[in-house]
């Protein structure tokens, strides 16, 4: 199995009831299918992981960080409708979106 930094390189999952990132990959792809409400939860920030959250249904996505880090700066972030957010992790800076 081809492996980067010691982690599998990749993974794919959809979401229809809160989800915890696993950090266990370089790069995760949640997949947000939800009818309710869902938490997306990201791991423990390891550099250089990258995970990309993509909103197809209707529901509310907000993602927060594990252990109380921040993304881009906040506690919660809600992904808006029909829409992408890649996020990586970083050592000085918790989880950035690009």
């Amino acid at each position: 199995t081809a492996s980067a930094m010691g982690k599998s390189l990749g993974q794919f999952v959809e979401a229809v009831a809160d989800y915890e990132v696993t950090g266990e990959y370089a790069h995760e792809v949640v997949l947000c299918k939800n009818t309710i409400p869902i938490t997306v939860t990201l791991s423990v920030v390891p550099a250089n992981q990258r995970v990309t959250l993509v909103r197809e249904a209707g529901a509310d996505v907000d993602v927060v960080g594990a252990n109380g880090e921040l993304i881009y700066g906040e506690l919660i972030q809600r992904l808006p409708m029909q829409s992408t957010a890649n996020l990586i992790g970083t050592a000085d800076n918790g989880w950035l979106i690009t």
